[in-house]
């Protein structure tokens, strides 16, 4: 299988597709609390997790934070 075991969606791309994709796909170890994107920056990574939870957190004026999204495995494609 191509990819990650795991994901499903890599692993259901054309051939074609996915080799031009393969050369950017790496595995990364993110710890808690790691900033994947800010607001309003442009995108320079696409995760899919493999396990855990990537939370969306959108901080208000005041300071204070809410999580807005939670991604996880849970939403991910089956056979």
């Amino acid at each position: 299988m191509r990819g990650h075991p795991e994901n499903h969606l890599l692993s259901r791309l054309d051939r074609s597709t996915f080799a031009q994709l393969e050369p950017h796909l790496t595995i990364a170890e993110l710890r808690q609390g790691f900033v994947i994107a800010e607001t309003h920056a442009h995108v320079q990574r696409v995760y899919f997790p493999h396990g855990g939870i990537i939370s969306c957190v959108v901080e208000l004026i005041n300071g204070a934070a809410i999580e807005t999204g939670m991604i996880g495995l849970d939403g991910r494609l089956t056979d």
